[in-house]
């Protein structure tokens, strides 16, 4: 694990500085753990650890995965020919893209790529967590 963070409760109240992606990351994912948020740990293919400390570029294959650990829900990235690749899973690996429009690899891929400041060769580096500290 590289990272803790948090899908926040809906009730959550930002800062007025908090960034346009963390405004929009508490939107889209307050519905999580039926709006009381959960623990997010990051994790980074060991292969590609010195890749992801230096955001990339990635060499093809799986990159890292964020796991909602109380929804179950784990967020892959890997990269292909430079390119990342998303999608939504459960604990049991199966796809749940399909579950709820926040887990479709098109609003990540949209996420990912409007916000590059934050968002990297395709990973993302913001913790939500440190807004508060």
């Amino acid at each position: 694990m590289v990272k803790e963070s948090m899908n926040l409760p809906a009730d959550t109240v930002l800062p007025e500085d908090a960034s346009l992606f963390i405004q929009e990351s508490v939107s889209a994912y307050s519905w999580i753990n039926n709006g009381e948020g959960s623990p997010l740990t990051i994790r980074v293919n060991p292969k590609k650890l010195t890749q992801y400390e230096n955001h990339g570029p990635y060499s093809d294959g799986p990159t890292a995965v964020a796991i909602s650990e109380v929804q179950g829900i784990v967020w892959v990235t890997e990269h292909v020919d430079g390119e990342a690749i998303y999608g939504s899973y459960n604990k049991q690996g199966q796809d749940i893209s399909s579950t709820h429009p926040t887990l479709q690899p098109s609003f990540c891929q949209r996420c990912h790529t409007t916000y590059k400041d934050i968002c990297v060769n395709g990973t993302c580096a913001e913790p939500v967590l440190n807004m508060f500290e």
